[in-house]
């Protein structure tokens, strides 16, 4: 059975009008110790936190902790 896996960073914050001016190929700045705290959820439930990296030249989650 398939259950669906959202990973966000909590932290990053942005207002409501850079929201609205986003354009595809835009990028995000993120603080280099948010890279390791990314929430991941299970559905609508966070269950991890995990460091944003790649594997097999694919971005990646590596779980760090259970919340």
């Amino acid at each position: 059975m398939p259950v669906a896996l959202h990973a966000a960073w909590t932290e990053l914050e942005i207002t409501a009008r850079e929201l609205a001016q986003l354009h595809v190929g835009d990028v995000l700045q993120i603080a280099p110790q948010q890279a390791d705290r990314v929430q991941v959820s299970v559905g609508r439930q966070p269950k991890f936190y995990g460091r944003l990296g790649t594997a097999e030249r694919a971005w990646a989650v590596q779980l760090t902790r259970v919340i």
